[in-house]
């Protein structure tokens, strides 16, 4: 048992980010590891992650979408969770995986604020304002999201100047701010003060965030992977490339796909006037778009539109976040709680 929990721990690992352009929901973990009801266990579970996780997934229909985790840091010594456990929170703060508040500090607030900022909504059972998703049971280990509140807002024009910019905390090796790159959490909004959530520091202001498009991977349908392309940092999808920060479909295409996929098939640039890209490919790239179908260009850049969709060979897409798919063929997202313990068993509340 303990094995199969060390690998559906890594496999929620692999689903958590503190990054929006990667989560599609924000979740307080306190509440969500004591929500027994989920599935009849122990008073305290890390795997409950995994079932929310799960649950988003079908929701969205997405397979690669991610959590936005947020706790108050005394969930690191909580004795309720196995030592193993802790140690995994531990690690998941310290990778920036896990946005850790200082001693007393509300998450659900916070979760609320990241919420507000990003327009996606928290998973939780309590009574928030704004956009929420309600985690209830729905048999067979399963979970569902059920819709509550007046939807997602428009993100306020002070939140929007903030996620512009990047930002650096007076903290050295800050997990959430204080390494490069264009992932970095929302700041925490004081009085419109941008301000460490971590370690309650203000901010300095690191310059203009590079402009970035968010793009998945559909196979057969459904989202697989997410990833980024950045301001002056081409990014290359392929079976298995070879540059940093590629995208590998490699494990994801059955024996077929992977006869066409080339090792190196698109690259995908970030340009002022849009995203451009350039097959790479020995059998070619389709564009599919709302004027029809075409073959990319071998070798030269030709920018996209918002709406067209690269097709690497049949039920392999390359698209913006939120382009719906040229395919309709969808199946259920695989569960990343395929490797949890089996047995849940309930452990009686000590009378002391």
């Amino acid at each position: 048992m303990r094995f199969d929990q060390h690998r559906a721990l890594d496999a929620i690992e692999r689903r958590l980010a503190t990054d929006p352009l990667r989560t599609g929901g924000i979740v307080e973990v306190s509440e969500v590891v004591r929500f027994a009801d989920l599935d009849s266990g122990k008073e305290a579970s890390l795997l409950r992650l995994g079932l929310l996780v799960d649950g988003l997934a079908r929701l969205l229909g997405d397979g690669g979408v991610a959590l936005y985790p947020v706790a108050e840091r005394g969930l690191l010594s909580d004795t309720e969770l196995t030592s193993n456990e802790r140690m995994v929170l531990r690690r998941w703060s310290d990778d920036g995986l896990l946005e850790i508040l200082p001693p007393g500090a509300p998450a659900l607030a916070r979760a609320g604020e990241v919420s507000a900022l990003t327009g996606q909504p928290v998973l939780t059972r309590a009574q928030i304002r704004g956009y929420a998703l309600r985690p209830t049971p729905g048999g067979g280990g399963s979970v569902q999201l059920v819709p509550v509140g007046p939807g997602p807002s428009p993100v306020p024009d002070q939140a929007l100047r903030a996620l512009t910019r990047m930002w650096r905390c007076p903290v050295p090796d800050c997990p959430s701010y204080g390494r490069p790159g264009v992932g970095q959490p929302p700041p925490q909004l004081a009085q419109g003060v941008p301000m460490c959530p971590r370690h309650g520091e203000r901010l300095s202001d690191a310059g203009a965030r590079p402009s970035v498009v968010a793009l998945v991977v559909r196979i057969g349908g459904l989202v697989r992977q997410r990833f980024a392309v950045a301001a002056g940092t081409p990014v290359v999808v392929g079976r298995a490339p070879d540059q940093h920060g590629s995208v590998a479909l490699g494990p994801l295409l059955d024996e077929e796909a992977r006869t066409w996929v080339s090792r190196k098939h698109v690259a995908l640039e970030l340009r002022p006037d849009g995203v451009y890209a350039t097959d790479m490919s020995t059998n070619g790239t389709v564009v599919v778009g709302p004027d029809g179908r075409g073959r990319l260009p071998g070798g030269q850049a030709r920018r996209l539109g918002e709406r067209d969709i690269l097709e690497l060979t049949d039920g392999v897409e390359v698209a913006r976040a939120g382009t719906a798919a040229g395919s309709s063929d969808a199946t259920a997202p695989g569960s990343v709680m395929a490797d949890a313990p089996t047995i849940a068993i309930r452990m009686p509340r000590d009378n002391r």
